[in-house]
């Protein structure tokens, strides 16, 4: 069954793929890759559902939270299968 990412289940995906392939996953600013929407927190009482990527130009692994009535061309969807 698919479900969507939490921002934990991101967070050890980034920081192991990271460790061990050397990339940075969900790296927006690269032009190929785009941020994930980690649907599996979504809120429905704020109507928000968090993200992730890899913010290039600080260095940084970045949790944001977005409004998913907004379409985005540089948002995706990570899922996973368990």
């Amino acid at each position: 069954k698919e479900h969507g990412l939490t921002p934990e289940d991101w967070l050890s995906l980034f920081s192991t793929t990271l460790h061990e392939t050397g990339i940075a996953i969900d790296n927006y600013a690269d032009g190929k890759n785009t941020a994930a929407y980690l649907t599996g927190s979504y809120n429905s009482a704020a109507d928000s559902v968090p993200s992730g990527c890899w913010a290039r130009v600080s260095g940084q692994a970045r949790l944001a939270r977005d409004d998913p009535a907004i379409s985005d061309p540089d948002g995706g969807v990570r899922v996973a299968v368990g």
